[in-house]
């Protein structure tokens, strides 16, 4: 925008405000209300309109500066990115504009022109972590188990790189991103001939199993990262309190065996990681099982 363009603009601005003020304090009746009515919105446009352009002469400002630099251009995505690497090195409560900003070799107040609020970069770093969870087209052939399986590993593996993505999931607006997931699960599932919505609850049903196993996962290394009890300490309190009358399954499938050696069979089934196919495939099953389905 010129300067001769500015200055016609704030003109504008100005003759705006005068007549809402003149309808205000002149107006009356219905006409008047009417024309004040009518001036408010016009005030209320322009003033929208003047804020969207200097807001694009900034930003084309700011890429023109990268570009000189070398860098990669200032834009929403790159942001989100800038934040993500954060979130993973440091965790997502370290994540701040004068931390991106630093990141980016950019002015912290310019990063407000592209994400304006934490729910606007919350939500432009969860939808960048969404594209990491999309599959191939080539994906989603082959039949519905091999092409879901595909989207719940894909899904399970984004989250195993950014673990701190579970515990903002779902606090953002929804992205293009997330709405692609939505759209890659029904396709998956065309070729099962089931309805929009039977094909909606399977999906979603696989993502929760997901979801779930991803944050139980999650839980485990930081556990193991915080050197949670030791075997002697768990080894101590099991042979305390697992007695026949309190405990009696448990004690039981102890038997003879060392305690020791029975809590380390017994941790395997408390890391995810480890039955996430067990698990995926017998979900898999249970849902042909439910919806008549074949291979």
């Amino acid at each position: 925008m010129s300067r001769d363009e500015s200055l016609k603009d704030k003109f504008a601005l100005l003759r705006a405000a005068h007549r809402e003020r003149d309808a205000r304090h002149h107006g009356g009746g219905a006409e008047g209300e009417e024309a004040h009515h009518e001036a408010l919105l016009e005030l209320k446009r322009l003033h929208d309109e003047h804020h969207r352009q200097r807001d694009e002469k900034q930003r084309l400002r700011e890429e023109e500066r990268a570009r000189r630099k070398g860098k990669r251009p200032l834009n929403a995505e790159a942001i989100a990115a800038a934040a993500v690497a954060i979130a993973d090195a440091q965790g997502v409560e370290e994540v701040s504009m004068r931390k991106i900003a630093a990141v980016l070799g950019a002015g912290t107040m310019s990063l407000y022109h592209y994400v304006r609020t934490k729910e606007d970069l919350l939500a432009a770093m969860e939808d960048l972590i969404m594209g990491e969870i999309l599959v191939q087209p080539q994906a989603l052939k082959g039949g519905w188990r091999k092409a879901m399986g595909a989207i719940a590993r894909h899904t399970r593996d984004a989250y195993s790189r950014h673990p701190w993505a579970l515990l903002v999931s779902g606090n953002g607006k929804p992205g293009l991103n997330s709405l692609k997931h939505v759209e890659q699960s029904i396709a998956a599932l065309e070729t099962t001939g089931l309805s929009f919505e039977d094909r909606l609850v399977m999906s979603v049903i696989v993502d929760d199993f997901v979801f779930g196993n991803s944050l139980r996962a999650a839980q485990a290394r930081l556990e193991e990262q915080q050197a949670g009890a030791s075997l002697d300490d768990v080894t101590a309190f099991m042979t305390k309190h697992v007695d026949p009358i309190e405990f009696p399954v448990l004690h039981a499938a102890v038997g003879d065996s060392d305690m020791g050696d029975f809590i380390k069979k017994m941790a395997v089934a408390f890391q995810p990681g480890e039955w996430f196919d067990t698990g995926l495939e017998a979900l898999l099953d249970g849902l042909a099982k439910r919806f008549g389905l074949g291979d």
